[in-house]
């Protein structure tokens, strides 16, 4: 039986720390979703420039139907937005989306 080498072990810790760090920061920012279980952790497209950003599949048994999408920044810092996913439906609602800072370019209007 061979030795696993050290930086693989790291890898797989740190991997387990960020995943448990991008949940609690959920549960820590959306008080309705505490009582959602968490399925799955992954990566999701966030826009037109292919970038990546965690994101966190969560359910509740009661609603076996219903699927809710947790998005974070590509750096894993901020939570964007909650995506409440029906999938008897295949209807989507934006249940949860982080306020656009008044600094930022979506808030003035394009004019030629």
């Amino acid at each position: 039986m061979s030795a696993v080498p050290t930086q693989v072990v790291l890898t797989l810790m740190a991997t387990i720390v960020f995943i448990l760090s991008v949940v609690f920061r959920v549960w820590g920012q959306e008080h309705e979703l505490r009582g959602l279980d968490v399925e799955a952790v992954s990566l999701c497209r966030t826009g037109p420039d292919s970038a990546r950003a965690p994101c966190i599949i969560l359910s509740r048994h009661e609603e076996g139907h219903v699927i809710y999408v947790a998005v974070f920044t590509v750096d894993g810092t901020e939570m964007q937005t909650i995506v409440r996913h029906d999938n008897a439906s295949g209807k989507q609602v934006v249940v949860w989306s982080k306020g656009v800072p008044a600094s930022s370019a979506a808030q003035y209007r394009y004019e030629r």
